[in-house]
């Protein structure tokens, strides 16, 4: 039996436009050259998206750290006993000369650091602030000694102030 080793016919019609390309194969200088400069364009624009998706990341980083900080000491005050006769010091009535609205701050442990460097100086850091008012709503009038409190980090980064606070109310034990 024999083998027949042509190709069919729409084959062998796509062979035979493909012969002059034996020559041709190959990229040109000029080729390189556009292809180098697409590459360039793209990252001359791609540098500046990389830089601000950074900057975005370390704000975002510092709001984090500064809701660390606030939540923490809001969870410190909710946690330490408390009774009518026996006032921790976190929970005592503020007066200073920050304005909390209608009432005063005061300033705890200031510069807090907010980010340390590895040798542990600070690289930001922030003023925390505590203000704690007597809180009596009009229809609690069987316990005049609860405690509205207040803590707010401020800190600086790219020379624009940010801050953050958050309040709580504390009853005493019973």
């Amino acid at each position: 039996m024999a083998i027949n080793r042509e190709l069919p016919r729409p084959l062998l019609a796509s062979r035979r436009r493909f012969r002059g390309w034996k020559g041709t194969a190959g990229i040109s200088l000029l080729e390189v050259m556009m292809g180098a400069m697409i590459i360039t364009l793209y990252a001359t624009e791609a540098i500046p998206a990389l830089m601000t998706m950074n900057r975005n990341a370390t704000s975002n980083r510092l709001i984090t750290a500064a809701k660390e900080v606030v939540n923490r000491n809001i969870e410190a005050a909710d946690a330490v006993p408390f009774t009518s006769s026996s006032v921790p010091a976190i929970l005592a009535v503020t007066s200073g000369t920050v304005a909390c609205g209608d009432y005063a701050y005061t300033s705890l442990t200031n510069p807090m650091p907010l980010v340390t460097a590895t040798n542990g100086s600070a690289i930001i850091s922030g003023t925390l602030s505590r203000c704690v008012t007597l809180w009596n709503a009009s229809d609690s009038t069987d316990n005049p000694n609860t405690r509205r409190i207040t803590f707010t980090f401020n800190y600086k980064f790219v020379n624009r102030t940010f801050s953050y606070s958050a309040t709580t109310l504390r009853a005493p034990d019973q």
